[in-house]
Order: C-alpha cells, then structure tokens, then sequence
C-alpha cells in the first residue's frame, strides 16, 4: 500500500481527515500536473475529450445538473473537474452535480484524493459513476463528499486503497463488482448513514450478510456499516477473524457479542463511540491472549493491551464467558 498506514491512523483517531490533493494550493498538491495562473489544473494536451465543457459547466451552473463526461482522460481531466466542483460550491454550495464518468476511457488508476475535499463548503457532488476500464482507486478518494449519494463502481476495478469514502456523511449504500479482490479498510469511517455494503454474488473474496462484509468462507469480518441500524450485533460462530476497523465509528451500535473462537482481531476494530458492552463467549486469559493483525492482514507482535490494541473506550464494559 503506498500511503503510510501509520499516518492515517494518527490522523483517524484524531478525527481530522488528511487531504492530499487542494484545489487551491496546486503548488504542494497538484505534483506533476500543470497548473495556470489562477491556480486551475490544466488538462495534459493530446487527449480527445469533452471535458473542457464539462468543467465550463459545473462552474456556471445555476441549477442542479447531470452531467456526463465521454473521451479518454488521464489523472490531469480528473483533478480539472475537480477544480471546477470547488469553484462551483465556492460559489453557491446549494448546487448539486451528477457526474457520469461510465464512457470515459484511458484511465487505469483513479487518482489518489481525485474527489477529496477539505471543509464544509465543499458539496456539490452528488453521485457519480466512475470511468468503466480503471482497475484501482486510490485513497480517500471522495473524502468530505459530504452530499454524496450514489456511487457506481465498475466491474473492471480489483483494488480499493483506503478510506474511500470518509465523511460522505450522506451515502446510504455501496455496491461493489464481482471483480474487486483487494480492499484497505476503512472505508467509510464517519458516514453515519450507511447502512449496506453489498458485493456481487460472484465475487471470489467478500460477501455481504445483512450489509455486513466477510469473507466469502465467513471467517473474517471486515465491515460493519457505521450507520446500520440496530443497537446490539451477535458476530458469527464462523467468524474466527475480525478485521481492523471492523466497528468503527458506529453510531447506533451499543452491544456485540464474539464468539470464543476468535483467533485474530485487527487494529481499532472496535473502537466505536456508541459501543459500551462486548460480550466474549471466552475467559479474559483467551481474550487478551487474541492474535493481533496489521492492516494488511499479517500477524503483528504488539505490547498493548488487548482493549488499547482494539481502541476500547475506557467507558466499555468487557464480558468474559458470555
């Protein structure tokens, strides 16, 4: 993974959100893509597309707008749009954009922070559908998108780098292809209307039970949606691993209940605000004795306790043979 997982976590567990690429400071966050004297990114020359319109568009829009972008686009495309939704909602942040990117084409990665915004004013986005033929998605890719509603994943993507959809306080759903085999969590820490992550029923690593994300054999727990309804959840008798960030930030969760098989539990993967009782099938010697894994999933030695490792507030009661 090439962003510091360190580095977010510090930045997580703070709450305050790292934006890598500013609309307004090209010189620091725009690195290798040209910029004009204004300040707006610059589309790299030699490319056959609408987008130049399209950004014309979203600048001067008086009026909620669908809008579809066609052509091959590179990273540079994505970063002017980007710019030209700043100025929009800069200027009248009541203002709401569909963005269909199905038709474009040429673009294999989506870029890191390619729809990342810092700050309340930034909101005009308010679904998009991503470029059909990209493979990878970068980090916190529509981070602070915070009236974003509908997302469309295609099936050609087959890894997401983390914290996709942080702060897009107005996401309900997300559906991912049958194609994705490689996820960084987490992805949607602070959406506290999220209620379902789906995957297609032919997607080799991940399923959904109820919303829920796990392994397809059901051993591992990745996501629970922050905003799911509901104040207690029972995990799985087959679940012997429970993700990192498993629980995070979840809003209506008040009780889980672990099964005493659990052999493995990721980093804060339960460190939730609403949460104030876990209850473990097993004795307090197997829960503390619980390996520990990274977020890529290896095996990591740590001398934290087990509730700091897991990001258990003091306030959370601990149940042993529940």
């Amino acid at each position: 993974m090439k962003k510091s997982f360190k580095n977010f976590m510090l930045t997580m567990v703070c709450g305050v959100a790292v934006i890598f690429v500013s609309c307004k400071n090209p010189a620091s966050s725009n690195e290798g893509n040209p910029t004009d004297n204004q300040g707006g990114i610059v589309v790299q020359p030699g490319l056959i597309n609408n987008s130049e319109e399209i950004c014309e568009q979203i600048r001067m829009a008086t009026e909620n707008r669908s809008l579809e972008l066609t052509g091959e686009i590179d990273a540079s495309v994505v970063l002017a749009i980007k710019s030209a939704l700043s100025d929009l909602s800069a200027r009248d942040n009541t203002i709401r954009i569909e963005l269909d990117m199905s038709n474009a084409n040429g673009l294999k990665t989506f870029p890191n922070n390619a729809f990342s915004f810092s700050g309340s004013n930034y909101q005009a986005l308010k679904s998009c559908s991503l470029p059909s033929g990209i493979t990878s998605m970068g980090y916190m890719t529509f981070n602070y998108c915070k009236n974003l509603e509908y997302i469309v994943i295609p099936d050609t993507v087959e890894s997401i780098d983390i914290g996709t959809f942080y702060v897009c306080s107005s996401l309900e759903t997300v559906n991912y292809p049958k194609s994705i085999t490689q996820i960084f969590w987490p992805q949607f820490s602070d959406c506290p209307k999220i209620k379902s992550v789906t995957f297609d029923s032919d997607n080799p690593k991940y399923k959904s039970i109820d919303g829920v994300v796990f392994s397809q054999d059901g051993k591992t727990l990745y996501c629970y949606p922050c905003g799911k309804t509901g104040n207690s959840y029972t995990v799985p008798e087959s679940v012997t691993c429970i993700g990192p960030f498993a629980f995070y930030k979840c809003v209506n969760l008040k009780t889980i209940t672990v099964p005493a098989n659990l052999n493995k539990f990721g980093l804060f993967a339960f460190s939730s605000d609403s949460l104030n009782t876990i209850k473990f099938k097993g004795t307090e010697t197997k829960w503390n004795s619980i390996k520990r894994i990274d977020e890529l999933e290896q095996d990591v030695d740590d001398e934290m306790e087990a509730n700091e490792f897991l990001g258990v507030k003091d306030s959370v009661e601990v149940k042993f043979n529940q």
